[in-house]
């Protein structure tokens, strides 16, 4: 591939979260230059949000101008307050806003989620849905849509690990549950920097995942059985109907036990909207 090095300048946010530091591993090693944006983030002080980090952004935009691509990695998985929330669903778009009035012809790659194909209420998938609905107003636009990535001891795999390696020696799992395309971080971070290389659209929208349907009953099952941590208990999806309000909206609201309708997002979507870019997956 030709990596044009002597004519773009990138700029990752996001650089010490699992995708952002695989990216700039990943851009070292091809020797193409990049620089990193630390994001501030408010203090109790900074009662404007848009005011404070449209400030943040144009002060690095500025002192920057040579900047051709920017990669957003930057977001928070799990917001606990307005201030976490309004992050992940404005300051893409204040970014790209500024990144545009500075320089109409650089390009703006957003990583967004699968998660918004689907029915969940958590607030980072309320967030990411929040950006997704005027994203696309301005300049060359790129947003990824990531499946879930599992990579061992990182992300939503340590996540569930950790859940394992709790002291209760069951744990119910629905089963099906939802389905997923797994993909792994460094596979993903080779698609993104090929993407962010091809200029020849304004627009567009791709989905990147594995080539495999794996259940979440599946995933827990694998992860468990490789250390035979925990019972897993099977509960089927088609119960959860049967739930009383209160508790499913617990689920649907929480980020980590909404695993649980028996859906594949790829089978809701217009698939002539998107690229789909799928992959062998190995765990």
């Amino acid at each position: 591939m030709n990596y044009q090095l002597n004519q773009r300048l990138f700029c990752v946010t996001g650089s010490s979260g699992h995708l952002g530091s695989q990216l700039t591993k990943l851009l070292e090693e091809k020797k193409i230059k990049f620089i990193k944006f630390k994001i501030p983030r408010p203090t109790e002080m900074d009662r404007n949000l848009k005011s404070f980090y449209s400030k943040h952004v144009n002060e690095f935009l500025t002192s920057n101008k040579h900047v051709d691509t920017i990669i957003n990695c930057a977001a928070t998985l799990k917001p606990k307050n307005h201030e976490e929330f309004y992050f992940n669903s404005y300051f893409p778009i204040l970014f790209q806003e500024s990144l545009f009035k500075l320089n109409e012809h650089s390009t703006f790659i957003n990583i967004s989620s699968t998660r918004i194909f689907k029915n969940s209420i958590d607030k980072y998938s309320l967030s990411k849905k929040n950006s997704e609905k005027v994203i696309f107003n301005k300049g060359k636009i790129v947003s990824i849509y990531p499946d879930i990535i599992l990579d061992k001891t990182k992300g939503s795999y340590s996540d569930l690990e950790n859940i394992l390696s709790s002291k209760i020696p069951f744990v119910p799992v629905f089963n099906p549950g939802n389905y997923f395309y797994p993909i792994n971080c460094s596979f993903l971070a080779e698609k993104i920097l090929e993407i962010s290389l091809n200029k020849k659209e304004n627009k567009r929208k791709i989905i990147i995942c594995g080539n495999k349907k794996i259940s979440f009953y599946e995933i827990v099952d694998e992860i468990n059985n490789r250390n035979k941590r925990k019972i897993i208990v099977s509960i089927p999806s088609k119960y959860f109907k049967l739930f009383p309000s209160f508790i499913k909206n617990f689920f649907y609201k929480s980020y980590y036990l909404q695993k649980f309708e028996d859906s594949d997002f790829l089978n809701h979507i217009n698939k002539n909207d998107y690229d789909i870019i799928q992959t062998e997956f190995k765990l």
